[in-house]
């Protein structure tokens, strides 16, 4: 057992030494998940114990090795992490085979714990010191000697200006474990039980998880790496939501005064050497503990900053759309796009690829940044007022900058389009959750919405209404609050598409082979049926009708607001694409056929565009919900990996 927690610490410090040297956050992310699981194997291997202080025998941590063994095995995981790493990927590969060795020894019904206790100083005793080649920048053991790689002589000098430095520790084993976790931290930084990391309390950033230090609960730190923000006394007080007043020293009131902006929620201490005391009050919580204006609520000065064109996904835009249904430009931008576009506030089109990362495109048609990416983005994004994107895909939710930088990234998130409201609240489906994140990712609340998360048939993109409650479809038309509580849920005949909300708060859902309306409360308005089954949601005109789109026949239908209808326009192939519609009641979708129609509001054809007079066969080339921007252009995304522009 202790030579298995001596590989198991090696292998975790390789991992961090080699995360630190690779540019993919992802390959980052990926290694220093690995090595922290290897931590908390290692550590109970030594204690007997499990992350939460429960008892463990060997096999159960054999069982949790074996599990972490083929999450490295994952033909994703091993594409966006060993591929980017060159030589040194063979050696992880290597190492990973011996993780498998490792497991099945715990697994071993002859094997047993040592009577006499393991001691962690022995064991690091016996550790081989790991570094960094000084002229090929490779890890390699640290001793004088040939370096196995580039083959130059070196000395244990050449290597040790790479190493931690002698006074850093390897404390991944926390001083004290319960079952509430309450562990000696400094308190700037604390333990979010929901995201299992260590916090700064200001900001939110994790110095762990980054790179930016050695201990798992971060107690070497006296200040955030990202923000500054330290402890001065020891002490940190986080002002409770209450309304009586407070005393403190006079000294301390312009000092709480002036740092409730930089750091709001959080006053830092210091022991008083004067009897003067003034009073001051106290502001509500709510005030002060976060400022989500800071990061911008949903772009409503862009002509289409989300899929849906807005909070409640009307698909209703306050633009002209093309005329001509010319193509005036064409962008290469991935090997397939599947992501409808959205446009920022500058004008410019942002939207998911396959296989070339998150782009933006200029609107003058010429490439803009690139943010690269191993993974598919096949969801839409949405765009801040401040001009920050966020965007989706199975396990991880982006933000980035508006130069294309990443600003964070945190692990939740779907193949279904993020939601962002006007206070700046990002919400997300997750594992089957819906998940609330602030702007600066920590995680408001989470509520499960009890259906299957790998089930295709949903369409569980959250729309938000004017009173900013959260609207979902699964089996149910799901219906929470910003705080997370269920407000109603209403009964579908089997999935639903995503819910519109207009501006009273009036929900649209289309369910199996019929529209429903909802009031606000969630009771029933009226309902439409027809022989066909519903492909699209619903989307709005100004005029108060609505027009969706049909599977078997191919039809869009026109309804009025009190569930009349009005026209069908027969497209002769199913709708796949969301409709969108301009300030003159002009709906523009695509169909299975590979055409982008464009039909006024009596249910005439304006223009049709087909997909293959790209010269490509077969059809379904346009997807889902274009864009419409200023001066009457229209984007839509195709899966020959360019973007159009359409007049």
């Amino acid at each position: 057992m202790q030579n298995t927690i001596l590989d198991l610490l090696s292998w975790s410090k390789l991992f961090r030494i080699q995360a630190k040297q690779i540019s993919s956050i992802e390959s980052r992310e990926n290694l220093n998940d690995v090595a922290l699981k290897m931590d908390q194997v290692a550590n109970t291997l030594l204690t007997g114990k499990d992350y939460f202080g429960n008892a463990m025998d060997p096999s159960e941590v054999g069982q949790a090795l074996l599990r972490l063994w083929r999450t490295t095995h994952d033909q994703e995981w091993r594409f966006s992490t060993l591929n980017v790493l060159g030589e040194m990927g063979n050696q992880i590969r290597l190492i990973l085979s011996y993780l498998r060795d490792a497991a099945e020894n715990l697994l071993r019904e002859d094997f047993v714990r040592p009577d006499k206790p393991l001691v962690l100083e022995e064991i690091k005793a016996m550790m081989n010191p790991i570094g960094v080649c000084k002229y090929c920048r490779k890890v390699i053991e640290a001793k004088a000697g040939l370096c196995p790689f580039c083959k130059k002589t070196i000395t244990h000098e050449d290597i040790i200006e790479n190493l931690p430095q002698q006074d850093e520790k390897i404390s991944f084993i926390p001083k004290k474990i319960t079952k509430k976790i309450k562990i000696d931290i400094p308190g700037i930084f604390f333990l979010n039980e929901k995201t299992e990391r260590c916090e700064c309390r200001k900001c939110g950033f994790a110095p762990y998880e980054e790179g930016k230090t050695e201990d798992l609960y971060c107690r070497n730190l006296k200040k955030c790496p990202s923000c500054g923000a330290k402890e001065e006394s020891g002490k940190i007080k986080v002002i409770p939501a209450v309304k009586h007043k407070t005393i403190l020293p006079r000294k301390l009131k312009k000092k709480a005064k002036a740092k409730e902006d930089k750091a709001p929620g959080i006053l830092h201490h210091h022991e008083a050497k004067t009897p003067d005391v003034e009073e001051i009050e106290e502001k509500p919580v709510q005030e002060i503990t976060h400022k989500e204006k800071e990061y911008g609520g949903l772009a409503t000065q862009s002509p289409w900053p989300c899929e849906g064109k807005d909070e409640g996904r009307t698909g209703l835009t306050g633009m002209s759309g093309p005329k001509k249904g010319r193509v005036i430009w064409s962008q290469k931008a991935g090997s397939n796009l599947i992501a409808p576009p959205v446009i920022g506030i500058d004008g410019n089109i942002y939207l998911g690829t396959m296989g070339a990362g998150f782009v933006q495109i200029k609107k003058d048609g010429k490439s803009g940044w690139t943010f690269s990416m191993v993974n598919n983005v096949i969801s839409s994004a949405c765009i801040s007022s401040k001009g920050f994107i966020y965007f989706s895909l199975p396990g991880k939710t982006y933000k980035l900058n508006p130069d294309g930088s990443p600003a964070w990234v945190v692990r939740e998130g779907s193949n279904f389009p993020p939601a962002l409201d006007k206070e700046g609240n990002l919400y997300v489906i997750s594992k089957g959750d819906l998940v609330c994140l602030r702007g600066n990712r920590e995680i408001k609340w989470r509520v499960p919405l009890g259906c299957d998360p790998d089930n295709r048939e949903l369409d569980l993109a959250p729309s938000i209404g004017p009173a900013g409650n959260i609207y979902i479809s699964t089996d149910h038309l799901l219906a929470f609050n910003n705080a997370g509580e269920q407000l109603f849920h209403a009964k579908l005949i089997r999935k639903g598409t995503r819910p519109v909300v207009d501006s009273e708060g009036v929900i649209y859902v289309g369910t199996e082979n019929r529209i429903l309306c909802l009031n606000p409360e969630g009771k029933l308005y009226w309902q439409y049926e027809l022989g066909d089954q519903v492909s699209t949601p619903p989307v709005l005109t100004n005029s108060g009708n609505m027009y969706f789109g049909t599977a078997q026949r191919g039809t869009l239908y026109c309804i009025t607001n009190t569930g009349a209808r009005l026209w069908d326009f027969k497209g002769d192939s199913p709708i796949t694409g969301t409709p969108s519609v301009d300030l003159e009641g002009n709906a523009y979708f695509a169909n299975q056929d590979g055409n982008l129609f464009c039909v006024n509001p009596k249910g005439k054809k304006k223009w049709c565009y087909s997909s293959k007079s790209f010269g490509f066969l077969g059809g379904g080339m346009f997807n889902s919900s274009p864009a419409i921007g200023e001066n009457g252009i229209m984007y839509a995304s195709c899966q020959d990996g360019k973007l159009y522009a359409f007049e």
